[in-house]
């Protein structure tokens, strides 16, 4: 399974909000068995908003994955939801594109927290799929199908951004991100 296999499994989703538990987390486990552990951190939001470490430890002859996602206990809970989910979407990033040493990943924070300006497409894949990281997320906790019944309400100001925001249980922005009209384009490209 690819992130984008997993915006098409929940593009036909029709309630919310999506849950990192009971919706992704099994959704994932299908690509294979893994424990997953979230953990409130003193992160630097400035710098990093989540990390993710893998580890792999045998139980007699069965390999047991162990994940586990800091988020920044400074956030809100609809920003930690997101960057969770992103985090969390990583599990599935193909093995050549992870950053396993603490060089990789000191490499990896300097070139993502660069303005757009100083951003460069020869940054590397595991940059640039960490930036994507967060339009996967938001694919995945707001389906295309919700986005598609929310929108005629929208439309007609009978709901307005942030009525939609606390129902997906997402940041504002991010919602506007979805709810404007580039996104159908956007999920194209993240679902193909």
């Amino acid at each position: 399974m690819r992130a984008s296999d997993l915006v098409r499994l929940f593009s036909t989703r029709e309630s919310g909000p999506i849950d990192l538990y009971d919706d992704i987390i099994p959704a994932i486990k299908e690509a294979g068995e893994f424990e997953v552990y979230f953990w409130k951190a003193d992160i630097d939001t400035n710098i990093l908003k989540g990390r993710i470490v893998e580890e792999s430890h045998f139980q007699g002859d069965d390999e047991i994955r162990v994940v586990s996602i800091d988020y920044a206990a400074s956030m809100s809970n609809e920003l930690s939801r997101l960057v969770c989910a992103k985090e969390l979407i990583h599990v599935l990033d193909p093995i050549d594109q992870r950053v396993t040493t603490d060089e990789a990943v000191n490499d990896l924070i300097s070139k993502i927290i660069l303005p757009t300006e100083m951003q460069s497409l020869d940054d590397g894949v595991s940059v640039w799929g960490d930036r994507y990281g967060y339009l996967f997320a938001l694919a995945v906790l707001f389906p295309w199908q919700i986005r598609e019944l929310l929108y005629p309400k929208y439309a007609s100001g009978q709901y307005n951004i942030d009525d939609i925001a606390s129902l997906m249980e997402l940041p504002v922005e991010y919602v506007q991100i979805v709810m404007s009209p580039l996104w159908q384009r956007v999920h194209h490209i993240l679902s193909a």
